[in-house]
């Protein structure tokens, strides 16, 4: 998805919020750890994870909740053959063997996962406790502040400023998911959240948006492969324009939401509107890799 149109079509067509409605929201988000359904949010407030969504608001609430920096390459390379794949369920058990096989960070908490994808720079905290950024580079580099959660209250900003004397009630949530399930049964229950079904959405912001350790990241692959009606997409491209194998649902418009893999070793590159280019833990806001 492109996050500078998203972040357009969100000023234009949501009308603002209530600080009564802020604070039901902010309740409802820190309510409990299991992924709710993306929405549309308005100019002021954000109850969602979506970090596009956080450059929208003009008061973000979302809370995010020394070693040598350290890279993530945003695919594996490998000589030997590609497996054959026919279904989707197979496909994503490759990715899930890809994952597993993958060298894990394990980052201080007083870290920053930074992510670069296209033109859009993210460092979230690795506890959840120190404040991030998000930078869309067009048209003119807009920031927005990611506030931590520090003492249960988190700071609302405008753009990348707090304001003075405004706080809301928090949890620390933060990117780095070792506390996500290791079986793929209880990693579908999870991802279901207040749903009867596996959401593809939930699915896409765990992967794209957060660091998953190599175990849970092949669980969430193993979990999704519990989704009915799965395709194979052939020949797809992510966001970036790497040629893939990409996986989706059948039953949605067109491959908007497809998960694209790297074809021989089936290393996760991203998703057909999004791609990962870049990504490591930092020790700083502005670091990179």
């Amino acid at each position: 998805m492109d996050d500078l149109q998203l972040v357009r079509e969100l000023g234009d067509e949501t009308p603002m919020r209530s600080a009564d409605d802020l604070a039901s929201a902010r309740a409802r988000f820190v309510a409990g750890m299991r992924p709710r359904k993306w929405r549309r949010m308005g100019i002021i407030g954000v109850a969602s994870l979506g970090l596009a969504a956080a450059v929208a608001a003009v008061v973000t609430l979302v809370p995010f909740g020394s070693p040598a920096p350290v890279r993530q390459d945003a695919a594996l390379t490998s000589s030997a053959a590609p497996q054959p794949v026919e279904t989707a369920v197979q496909l994503l058990n490759h990715a899930a063997a890809a994952a597993r096989a993958k060298p894990d960070a394990v980052p201080r908490p007083d870290q920053f996962y930074y992510v670069r994808t296209g033109e859009r720079e993210s460092w979230q905290s690795v506890d959840g406790t120190h404040d991030g950024l998000l930078i869309l580079e067009q048209p003119k580099g807009d920031r927005a502040l990611l506030p931590g959660c520090r003492n249960g209250r988190s700071a609302g900003v405008i753009g990348d400023r707090e304001i003075p004397g405004l706080w809301y009630p928090c949890e620390p949530q933060g990117v780095y998911r070792s506390d996500l399930p290791t079986n793929a049964d209880a990693m579908a229950e999870y991802l279901k959240g207040e749903r009867r079904d596996i959401t593809y959405k939930n699915v896409a912001s765990l992967v794209v948006e957060q660091y998953l350790p190599a175990q849970q990241r092949a669980t969430l692959f193993e979990a999704m492969s519990k989704m009915p009606d799965l395709v194979v997409v052939r020949d797809v491209k992510d966001g970036s324009g790497r040629p893939g194998i990409g996986v989706t649902s059948a039953v949605l418009k067109g491959n908007r939401w497809t998960l694209v893999f790297d074809a021989t070793t089936y290393e996760f590159l991203g998703d057909t509107e999004r791609a990962i280019v870049q990504s490591g833990f930092v020790d700083a806001v502005d670091q990179r890799p």
